[in-house]
């Protein structure tokens, strides 16, 4: 498919005022970024006459995502779209805040990990997530095809995670894993998640563990400096990581990041949000827009590599 082309600046000063809420099941002044990036593309693509309500952050709790995702879909909201972000569980519980509510604002997500939306009211970007699980411990098995045992840090009370998949895939290739869980309790501070994180790369020290994958996970991606600086501390764990943003939050060259852009999913979906404000049908013809994953070396793809030096 080809690539959506981003959107030139341009002024639309004919566009009405709107209001457009933010569910996040993050944490505030961790994605500062993303969202900028968002409203910056929204406003690229014509509206920057806009009031926005939240973001509504969740703090990784999925009974706060659930009340938060409940304002948001309430009769009352008086929004004109909700953006869903951080992760396909926001998503989810946009669904089914929508559904008990008896509402249907019309939904764009910003990372999701499926090819079709779960509601005919939404759209946005298939950021590739949970998806590549699978996919990225093949890569590190690759690198390192001689270990019979990797670490494996995951979020085991995330809404439907499933980790048959990846022990299916161990199964098949005769490997163990070192599954090590990370999760956020209702009310608990972030040192907790953060201690929970230590742990998991001290036990794979202790047991000679020298290759480990990061789920795709929100509560990693608002962790990202607390897991590479856990991954970090001698000796060095390789580490395959989920978003290209680990680059920039400590991932060594020797790691390896196998997914998405997040900056680019939510620019994506900036954009496309626009697009939905500007059709009168709505979602209607706007299908969910899939980003391409790459497997991404220090300050390059694996593809910019293996180009030749010019003379």
């Amino acid at each position: 498919m080809a690539k959506r082309k981003r959107p030139k600046s341009k002024t639309k000063t004919q566009n009405p005022h709107k209001t457009i809420g933010i569910l996040h099941s993050g944490t505030n002044g961790k994605h500062d970024r993303e969202i900028a990036a968002f409203t910056d593309y929204l406003t690229k693509a014509g509206y920057s006459n806009i009031t926005i309500v939240g973001p509504l952050w969740s703090d990784d709790d999925p009974q706060r995502l659930a009340n938060n995702a409940q304002t948001l879909a309430a009769p009352n909201a008086g929004l004109d779209l909700i953006v869903s972000a951080g992760g396909t569980a926001s998503v989810y519980a946009l669904v089914d805040a929508q559904s008990k509510a008896g509402t249907n604002t019309n939904v764009v997500f910003t990372t999701f990990s499926e090819q079709n939306a779960p509601a005919p009211n939404m759209t946005g970007v298939n950021a590739q997530t949970s998806g590549l699980d699978v996919a990225r411990m093949q890569q590190l098995y690759n690198h390192a095809p001689n270990e019979t045992t990797f670490g494996v840090l995951e979020n085991p009370k995330r809404p439907n995670y499933d980790a048959s998949k990846l022990q299916a895939w161990a199964d098949q290739k005769d490997v163990m894993l070192n599954r090590q869980p990370v999760y956020k309790n209702a009310g608990e501070a972030d040192q907790a998640v953060i201690d929970r994180i230590d742990v998991a790369f001290d036990n794979w020290r202790q047991n000679k563990i020298k290759f480990a994958q990061v789920c795709a996970d929100p509560i990693f991606n608002d962790h990202r400096p607390d897991v590479t600086k856990a991954a970090n501390r001698p000796p060095h764990i390789t580490t395959i990581y989920q978003w290209k943003e680990f680059r920039d939050d400590g991932a060594t060259p020797s790691d390896l990041v196998y997914g998405t852009s997040l900056i680019e999913a939510y620019q994506q979906a900036g954009q496309m949000a626009g697009d939905v404000l500007d059709n009168p049908q709505g979602i209607a013809g706007i299908t969910v827009y899939p980003l391409t994953p790459q497997l991404y070396m220090k300050g390059k793809t694996a593809k910019g590599r293996r180009r030749k030096k010019r003379r």
